[in-house]
C-alpha cells in the first residue's frame, strides 16, 4: 500500500467511525456524546504471541464521554 493510498484508507475509516458514532447516538436517545477519534499509523506492531510484525497498520482510539448534568448518575 503507497503513501496515497494509506491517507485515503484512513479517511475512510473516520468517516465509518462517523458513522458508527452517530448510529449509537440515535438508537440510544442521546442528546450529545463528545468523541475524540486519533487515527495514526505504525511501521511495526508486536501480536498477541510477542512477534514483531512490520507494515502500516491503522490504530484508531475513540474516548467518549456522555455529557450529563448535575445530580444524574453516570453508568
Amino acid at each position: 500500500m503507497d503513501r496515497e493510498d494509506f491517507e485515503i484508507a484512513k479517511k475512510g475509516l473516520a468517516r465509518e467511525i462517523a458513522s458508527l458514532v452517530s448510529d449509537f447516538v440515535n438508537s440510544h436517545g442521546l442528546e450529545r456524546i463528545d468523541v475524540s477519534v486519533f487515527i495514526t499509523n505504525a511501521d511495526a506492531s508486536i501480536t498477541d504471541s510477542g512477534e514483531v510484525k512490520y507494515g502500516k497498520i491503522l490504530h484508531c482510539i475513540v474516548d467518549a464521554d456522555m455529557e450529563h448534568e448535575e445530580g444524574e448518575d453516570n453508568e
